[in-house]
């Protein structure tokens, strides 16, 4: 059912769109009235726009994927370049000279490294004659991180920048600059709102965080130990049996993206004796140390090694893996990014055996790209991924970690609860516009019973988690 996307017949009257358009042409011409004093400019390329007025607009608590070196690193190593799809048009806005907003955009000649799939989007409008690349993507290149993509000036109101950039997006995809669509991956609630007002789709996505705040925004764990004490025991926890293929009832269903997956009834009913015996078999059984290094600790010479991490993961998924990502943007990272930056490296001795390549800000701990050069040794990627972040995040107060896209059902028994994303979506052909309408609508429902299920179902007690919150509605 979550799967298709069904089109109207195309001769159909009532979604032909032509109501659609006329709203969009309206609102255009309404809002080029009202907001003409801005001088707007699309951009080839971020190096294009002063690196520290467009980091003004992130500001501290900002995303660092949102930040100027980040993208300029992806852009200059030629990772999101032409030759991979990604046409950088970075739009910004300035009154008076000064830059009072932006947004990072992309010309898109396919839907690789966005992680919100249209794939089937594309299917769809293919079969009916529709063209449906290039595209418009307000987003930040291979990374599902949520953050701001509608940049605003700190001193300037940005509720009316975000009412002027929804309706300049919107203008985007007019019949002369030959785009199908625009979509805004990964965007914050705010924005939601705005973009909802002139016609945009709001899609729903899932992904599983660590949460380590309380309601007053303070560490709920001051150790790995606490964390784990959080953990319902065997009597505590009650997970509801129901109808499944394994006559022993050893499994149960987890929602993994859109689809159910089989997980060990006996790793949920004894959740924290499996992570000790999990951190047993690493520290003990394989004889492991692990690591965090933070910023100005990290050596040059870790770079290229962390690049092989990363690479060794690709090479061992041989059919589906891709690798977007080379040496230079490693490298290039050394720079002014390095602030940002968390390496968790495990070893054997003097020998790097297995890492994670983390990015930290503003209380988030996000989980980019991890690997191993000993694909032998049993958990270490459930050391390295979740259990080290985890604790280093409960040792250095860190209130949040994102370990990124996918291994949800992993994430799941391990404390990570469902956290709903937002992406918002405009297509310049009417009846498209309206069948997606339809099936986000059925599949914003069953995200939604999704996450209720899995915040009932949870490894941890519920006073110490807190599930991603919905944007209030129009």
């Amino acid at each position: 059912m979550y799967g298709f996307l069904c089109l109207p017949f195309a001769g159909s009257r009532r979604f032909d769109g032509f109501r659609t358009c006329q709203r969009r042409r309206h609102a255009v011409k309404s809002a080029e009235g009202k907001y003409g004093d801005y001088d707007v400019k699309l951009l080839r390329g971020i190096d294009e726009v002063d690196a520290d007025e467009w980091n003004e607009l992130v500001g501290e608590s900002g995303s660092p994927f949102l930040e100027h070196e980040w993208i300029r690193c992806m852009e200059k190593s030629s990772c999101a370049s032409e030759k991979s799809g990604w046409y950088p048009r970075h739009l910004t806005a300035k009154m008076d000279g000064k830059l009072v907003a932006a947004v990072p955009l992309y010309i898109k000649t396919n839907s690789l490294g966005e992680f919100v799939f249209d794939q089937s989007w594309a299917e769809a409008a293919y079969g009916s004659g529709i063209q449906y690349y290039p595209k418009l993507l307000c987003g930040i290149p291979f990374t599902p991180a949520t953050g701001r993509r509608l940049l605003t000036h700190p001193e300037e109101d940005r509720q009316e920048l975000l009412n002027f950039l929804a309706y300049r997006l919107l203008s985007l995809t007019s019949e002369s600059n030959g785009v199908s669509s625009l979509h805004v991956n990964f965007c914050e609630d705010d924005e939601v709102i705005a973009l909802k007002k002139t016609g945009f789709l709001h899609r729903k996505g899932i992904q599983y965080h660590f949460v380590n705040e309380d309601k007053g925004r303070n560490p709920l764990f001051n150790s790995f130990d606490e964390y784990l004490g959080s953990m319902k025991s065997k009597r505590r926890i009650k997970v509801r049996t129901c109808m499944n293929p394994f006559k022993d009832r050893s499994y149960i269903p987890v929602v993994r993206g859109f689809f159910p997956m089989a997980v060990s009834y006996a790793w949920m009913s004894k959740p924290i004796q499996q992570v000790k015996r999990e951190r047993k078999s690493i520290y003990e059984d394989a004889g492991l140390t692990l690591r965090a290094f933070f910023g100005d600790e990290i050596d040059d010479e870790m770079f290229p090694t962390m690049f092989k991490i990363y690479q060794s993961t690709i090479q061992a998924k041989i059919f589906w893996g891709i690798q977007h990502l080379n040496e230079d943007f490693f490298m290039m990272l050394k720079g002014k990014f390095r602030k940002n930056l968390c390496f968790i490296v495990a070893m054997k001795g003097d020998e790097v055996i297995a890492g994670t390549f983390n990015v930290v800000k503003a209380g988030k701990f996000y989980g980019r790209y991890w690997g191993t050069f000993d694909s032998s040794i049993k958990n270490l990627h459930f050391e390295t991924c979740y259990y080290k972040p985890i604790e280093v995040c409960c040792d250095h107060g860190i209130l949040r970690m994102e370990p990124g896209a996918g291994g949800d059902d992993f994430k799941f028994v391990r404390g990570f609860n469902p956290s709903v994303t937002n992406s918002m979506h405009f297509c310049k052909n009417g009846g498209l516009h309206m069948a997606i309408a339809r099936y986000l609508n059925s599949e914003g429902s069953y995200i939604e019973g999704a996450v209720d299920e899995m915040n009932e179902r949870s490894v941890l007690r519920k006073q110490s988690y807190a599930s991603g919150q919905e944007p209030p509605e129009l």
